[in-house]
């Protein structure tokens, strides 16, 4: 946001964030100095909630769900003002369903959306085993699975190196300001 300011956006800004998170986003900028009094445009913090499907846009759907990212921070008891959500999202129109995983916990949280056939996935490759993600995009079967949130690109290279053309075909690492056309 800080950047956007400086730069001077003039244009929209849609910011998703779960409904229990919002009151403390909003607080977040104030303590960052970023009043919206200050900021030259819309800034618009629109909460969600888990399981519900809320639309982006007319043509564009997404449905929440829970992950077990975080649900290991549910013996901290200092935070009880703070819930621990981490969500992954399943992105549809009226062609296409596209599941983003965000940060996960286990391999079980690639399957969260399992009664959904999926044309792409998007999945985090840091906070799990790169052969659960090879074996999942085997069962999803998708088009292609992008890896995003990568920690040791050479070793994700070296792993899609050892597959067989057909699974190497599949996954994609991913890099800042890359644009795939679906």
């Amino acid at each position: 946001l800080t950047q956007m300011k400086i730069e001077e956006r003039t244009e929209p800004l849609n910011i998703f964030i779960h409904s229990s998170f919002s009151e403390f986003l909003e607080k977040f900028i104030n303590v960052s100095f970023l009043f919206r009094e200050t900021i030259r445009f819309e800034l618009n913090i629109i909460g969600y909630l888990l399981d519900e499907p809320f639309k982006i846009d007319r043509d564009f759907e997404i449905l929440p769900k829970q992950n077990s990212h975080i649900q290991n921070k549910d013996n901290l008891t200092n935070y009880n003002w703070l819930e621990f959500v981490s969500s992954s999202f399943l992105i549809r129109n009226n062609s296409l369903n596209i599941f983003y995983s965000a940060d996960i916990g286990s391999k079980n949280d690639l399957f969260l959306f399992d009664e959904f056939s999926m044309d792409y996935m998007i999945t985090e490759a840091t906070h799990i085993d790169f052969n659960e993600i090879a074996d999942a995009a085997n069962i999803i079967n998708p088009k292609k699975c992008y890896l995003v949130h990568i920690n040791d690109e050479e070793s994700l290279r070296n792993n899609i190196a050892k597959l067989t053309e057909k699974d190497k075909s599949k996954l994609q690492l991913t890099y800042d300001g890359m644009n795939i056309s679906l």
